[in-house]
């Protein structure tokens, strides 16, 4: 796998990470100022990019891993980087393993939260509870791109300029 394409893919998850930040503004006493449909959708696919491109660092002659289930792609890291990801969000492993499995599938079923609807309109009490926890989208986002630039590989005209 080429630096060129994993450099771009981190690029694109640094980018869909300030626009969850936008959308979802800042979470002062539980408030909640912005668009926090649009904000869940864009942290969660910050997440699975920060994943493919860590995939591609835990197995750099491989494809890009696809797929949008963070509890799949998180897998496919090698285990020194799921150990430093798990170390950095400062969980207990089996509640960072808990939390993915929950929001394994957050941006698809955000990204079409209308379909939710109409699943809430066929349930008897007219209710379906649709959540996220923060360690997805306030904690991970960050944290991937910490380990990303602990693990991405010294570049050739980086390593000139530091010898």
């Amino acid at each position: 796998m080429s630096d060129i394409v994993v450099g771009a893919i981190a690029t694109e998850a640094r980018s869909f990470t300030e626009a969850g930040r936008l959308c979802m503004g800042d979470r002062k006493h539980g408030s909640i100022p912005g668009p926090i449909g649009p904000g869940i959708v864009c942290m969660s696919f910050a997440v699975e990019l920060w994943f493919k491109a860590l995939g591609c660092l835990s197995n750099p002659s491989g494809d890009v891993p696809t797929g949008h289930d963070l509890a799949a792609l998180f897998n496919g890291l090698s285990p020194d980087i799921q150990d430093a990801l798990i170390a950095r969000c400062g969980q207990p492993r089996a509640h960072f393993f808990n939390v993915l499995q929950e929001d394994a599938r957050t941006f698809e079923v955000w990204r079409y939260a209308f379909e939710q609807e109409a699943i809430q309109a066929g349930s008897p009490d007219g209710l379906i509870v649709m959540g996220v926890h923060l360690l997805l989208t306030d904690t991970l986002p960050m944290v991937c791109d910490q380990v990303y630039e602990e693990f991405k590989p010294v570049t050739r005209k980086h390593a000139a300029n530091t010898s």
